[in-house]
């Protein structure tokens, strides 16, 4: 449902995608299978990527009218606190990036 808007890997390789007008978060394993769906109290999600000291909080912010409201709020939903920012629990953890050395010469 929705579009995709903005998408991070998890450990296992998962490719996590925000579905704008999709109110959810999924999860695509590596040979292409949806594996998970995580239905989100907002219309228009957007960029998620994974935080916290385990990497494993999945962050995802809103787009839309953020004068406002962080983004458009299904009616049947709890509106998250007043931000542009909402954490999601999942079952995978983040992919920690290798630190970059840079030589300057």
């Amino acid at each position: 449902p929705g579009h995709p808007d903005g998408a991070c890997l998890d450990a296992d390789g998962g490719y996590w995608s925000a579905s704008v007008g999709g109110s959810c978060v999924t999860r695509i394993d590596p040979d292409g299978t949806v594996s998970e769906r995580i239905e989100l109290p907002l219309a228009k999600p957007s960029m998620p990527a994974f935080g916290g000291a385990d990497l494993g909080a999945l962050f995802v912010t809103t787009i839309g009218d953020e004068a406002t409201a962080p983004s458009t709020i299904r009616a049947s939903a709890t509106p998250p606190p007043a931000s542009n920012l909402t954490a999601a629990a999942t079952p995978s953890t983040g992919k920690a990036k290798e630190p970059r050395r840079r030589s300057f010469q």
